[in-house]
Order: C-alpha cells, then structure tokens, then sequence
C-alpha cells in the first residue's frame, strides 16, 4: 500500500455553498506586492490557523480539539459536520431509544467528504425535510484521537430539533443511560457554532466571522487510495477554503511570475472546500516509521478568485521551520 501523506492518527467542515452573489465591479488598481508567510501549525499540526488574503494576516488561531461538530447558523440551515481534524466518525444505530443504544456492534462508520459536498455528509439527514421534525436518531460519534494521538472515546448524541435561532440536541457517553441536553444558539456572524461533548458541553465558536478569513490550515481527513484502488480515510495536512469567500483554480504548467490578471480572469475555478488541500506537498521515505522528508511541490501555482472581484495567484514554498521542524507551511501569493 503506497501512501502519499504522513498519518498522525478528519477531519470542515461544514454546509457550505460554492456559489457566489453576483461579483462587484473592482477598479483598476496597481498589482501587489509578493507577501510571504510562515504559518505554525507545529510538529504535531495541533492547530487550526485562519489567514485573510486581502488584509494580510492570520485572522484565527485554535486548538484542533477544541470542538467536536459544527453546526449550521444559517436560519433555515440544519446541515451537521465533523471536526474532520481528529478523524472524528458517526455511525446510525437505527435506534431512538437513547439506553439502548450501548455498544458499537455492527457499526458501519461514516466520515464527511473532505470536498464539502452536503451529499457526503456523515451525520446524513438525520430529519424529516418535509416538515423539519427529527427522527431522533441516536447516533454514535467516535470522538477520534487527540494531539499526542489518543482515543477521545466513543459518546452519543440525538438532535431533537432545529429553527431558525437555536438547535436542541442530547449526548452522553456510550454507556450512559442518562443524558445530557444543550441548546446551541445560531449566530449571524459565522457559518457554525461548534459543539464540545466534554463535561456537561461547550458552545462555542470554531471560526472567525465569515468575511475575515480565506484559507484554513489544518489537518482534515480524506479518502486516498491504494496501489489496487481501495479507497481508505486518511489524516492529512493542508489548507481547506472559506466557500462562501473564494473559488480556486490550479496550474501547474505556468511559471508562478508568468501569471497575471488576464491569466486568472481566463481561468476555470471550483469552490470544493478542499480545492487547494494537501497535495502541494509529496513525501519521501519510510511512510511506516516516520522517518520522511516533504517535498514541496513549488511548480503549482493556484489562482485565487475572491467574491469581492479581486484575484490571487499563490504558491507554496516550504514545510519546515527555520530550525528544520515539520509543520510550518511557508507560502507566497500576490494580488493580482
């Protein structure tokens, strides 16, 4: 089995869309200034960094563990994702009897599609849509590992209702027969409010306000596949997108300083959430022991269209820190 990424145990994202209002006029304006940036992920990528292209700055910065689901703030949104950083699953049981509901026997495990397509998502639709009221599920969440590695433990959870301001949802851990019940208030300002099943919950916010962030850096995870093309989830490092702010689109042909405004206008560009993703890197060595070296794969150049009308054109130069440490991507780009 060959793979192409260096496992450290999926994790946005999220219901999104790839469609964008009708873009704005932009001005003529002078091109910008190549801005270089290094961000600190860490050896042990236990971060979630959020960077904004047109102010030039890290926007967010959280532990990977701090939340387990996102939740849709949309008003009619009722859409539930994975924190796909700690390889978190769902199993459905079937079951609405919370009790009953003890032991993962039988569980067929379910990861979000790291593209962002809603009809990949684990948690499914776990509600009538004709009439918005729950099936009361009881669904099992394999909380996946933490930063060094460890098992998070297995809890349940039934979404009781959702409207436009608030979702109700119960959880306990596997063996639990009593329950504990949360209500998660939606926000106006940011796509999810995240979920901790620590203790009796967390509400809390999992990202920056949606018009303050481009790209993500995270480890998510994906679907890769064998020699003999078996698919399998895999935990990855790399940059997931802001879909309601940017589309990309990839060259690999054309020099980095060849390309200009008229290039990017022309190009094709998707809003899959991970349409830059891990893959700007490949590994050398022994996969199975750890001992690999990341190769940045400087030839790619992605093309940035942002909802506002601007474009970017980025690339990525590095993974290592200044003292050699694996975990600090190091990228260029520059407005177009």
């Amino acid at each position: 089995m060959r793979f192409t990424e260096n496992l450290f145990f999926f994790s946005v994202l999220l219901l999104l869309t790839s469609c964008f209002k009708e873009d704005e006029q932009v001005e003529p304006h002078p091109r910008g200034d190549i801005t270089e940036v290094t961000i600190g992920l860490t050896q042990n990528y236990q971060y979630q960094i959020f960077y904004d292209l047109s102010e030039s700055a890290i926007t967010g910065n959280q532990l990977k563990t701090s939340h387990d689901l996102l939740f849709d703030n949309s008003p009619g949104g009722w859409r539930v994702w994975l924190n796909s950083a700690l390889f978190i699953k769902v199993a459905h049981t079937g079951l609405t009897d919370f009790e009953a509901a003890s032991d993962t026997s039988g569980a067929v495990w379910l990861f979000d599609k790291s593209d962002g397509n809603p009809d990949s998502n684990a948690v499914g639709v776990w509600l009538d849509t004709t009439n918005f009221k729950s099936r009361r599920e009881v669904m099992l969440l394999d909380r996946g590992i933490d930063i060094a590695g460890r098992p998070r433990g297995i809890y349940k959870f039934v979404i009781d209702s959702v409207n436009e301001s608030s979702w109700w949802l119960r959880f306990g851990k596997l063996t639990d027969t009593e329950y504990t019940s949360i209500e998660v208030r939606k926000s106006d300002s940011t796509r999810f409010t995240a979920v901790l099943f620590d203790g009796e919950g967390s509400v809390l916010t999992a990202e920056p306000p949606s018009a303050n962030w481009d790209l993500m850096f995270t480890q998510y995870t994906t679907l890769l596949f064998t020699d003999i093309g078996e698919a399998y989830p895999y935990l990855v490092t790399g940059v997931l997108i802001n879909q309601q702010r940017i589309e990309v689109s990839i060259d690999t042909v054309t020099s980095f300083n060849a390309i200009d405004l008229a290039f990017a206008e022309a190009a094709t560009y998707n809003g899959n959430l991970d349409a830059i993703g891990y893959d700007w890197k490949k590994v050398q060595g022994d996969v199975t022991s750890g001992n690999v070296t990341y190769i940045v794969r400087t030839n790619v150049t992605y093309l940035i269209r942002e909802s506002s009308g601007y474009f970017y054109k980025l690339r990525f130069t590095g993974f290592y820190s200044d003292s050699g440490e694996k975990g600090y991507p190091r990228f260029e780009f520059q407005r177009l």
